[in-house]
């Protein structure tokens, strides 16, 4: 089942076909996103569990996850390794990464090699062949030549274009019912060239990052004539920061601001940098980061040096949050959206 409409397919369809399978789309994307907000729930739940040290009630969880979203099984199994092994059993860790690999799962070598839950199992001799495993899949599965976006309609007559840019470790198939909300505007999200792990990419490499997003844009206006409308570039940690980049540098046509949640500075270093040096004039932007992200000081030096480049941003630093998406995100996104394309807007409220 595919949550969204392509332009290609749009173009290939006549004007009354085009309608019907909107129709039907739209059906089909909202009990996507009824599932995706479940799957979203779930993972909040199981996060807050890990923080407050709570790993056997995590570990219950993250395994009925894995029954009802066997989709994301490379996720789910995941979390139920690096949970085993926070609660020291090693051996469970690493079966079921044994057991996740044989039906065909794989994750990003750089999650295996880095993610600190896993520390205890580096120097397993089954640990290291497993991350060998990852690292010929992963070369096996790179992605040459540039990727369709995904892309979603509007209600009616759009009033804008928000381009998408998932994080890193992620896709743009699960990320582009975050932005559902903006019944208004064409959603577009870029799809990486960039491997990362089985079903995630990355906007790692600036060159390939900044032509996927071209790539993205121009596909998506040659089937629906984005010519004209305001742009709004958005992202969630290394795309938030790579979207805070793109709008500076105004590298997509009519580009009027961004939105970024919980960017990672640190993941898109050279291009916020460059906007920062070489961009900003007349962009307006709003960042969202959490009270407990590791990154939020980061962020904050980042909004400053925004601000002191003439650049129109507002900052909110949500209480309780760590690095995720705030849960009351859908309510206020169409506020934040509006001040972000309105001038003569005030700036949204906490």
């Amino acid at each position: 089942m595919h949550p969204v409409v392509t332009p290609l397919l749009i173009g290939l369809l006549s004007p009354t076909c085009a309608s019907e399978h909107q129709r039907v789309t739209a059906r089909r994307y909202a009990l996507d996103c009824a599932m995706a907000v479940d799957f979203r729930a779930r993972t909040r739940r199981i996060f807050a569990l890990y923080r407050e040290g709570q790993y056997g009630p995590a570990l219950d969880l993250a395994r009925s996850t894995a029954s009802d979203f066997p989709d994301r099984a490379d996720e789910s199994s995941f979390w139920i390794a690096c949970l085993h092994s926070r609660l020291g059993d090693a051996e469970s860790a690493l079966r079921t990464l044994e057991e996740a690999l044989a039906r065909g799962l794989w994750w990003g070598p750089d999650l295996m090699r880095l993610d600190d839950d896993l520390a205890p199992l580096r120097a397993e001799p089954r640990f290291l062949e497993i991350v060998a495993e990852c690292e010929r899949r992963h070369s096996s599965a790179e992605t040459s030549g540039p990727r369709d976006p995904v892309v979603r309609l509007p209600d009616g007559r759009p009033e804008g274009v928000l381009v998408a840019l998932h994080g890193r470790n992620s896709n743009a198939d699960d990320f582009v019912d975050r932005w559902s909300p903006l019944r208004h505007h064409v959603i577009v999200a870029p799809r990486s060239t960039q491997r990362f792990g089985m079903r995630t990419f990355a906007w790692d490499d600036p060159g390939r990052t900044q032509d996927d997003v071209m790539h993205a844009h121009a596909r998506a206006s040659q089937q629906l004539r984005l010519a004209g409308l305001p742009l709004v570039t958005a992202g969630f940690s290394q795309g938030g920061a790579v979207a805070i980049g793109l709008a500076l540098l105004g590298k997509l046509p009519e580009t009027i601001g961004f939105i970024a949640v919980a960017p990672s500075p640190d993941f898109a270093r050279s291009l916020v940098e460059q906007g920062t040096r070489d961009g900003g004039d007349g962009s307006r932007g709003y960042v969202v980061t959490g009270e407990h992200d590791p990154r939020r000081e980061m962020t904050e030096a980042l909004v400053a040096q925004l601000v002191a480049s003439g650049v129109d941003v507002t900052l909110e630093v949500i209480k309780g949050l760590d690095h995720e998406f705030p849960p009351d995100f859908s309510e206020r996104l169409p506020e934040v959206m509006t001040w972000v394309s309105d001038r003569h807007r005030p700036r949204p409220t906490a």
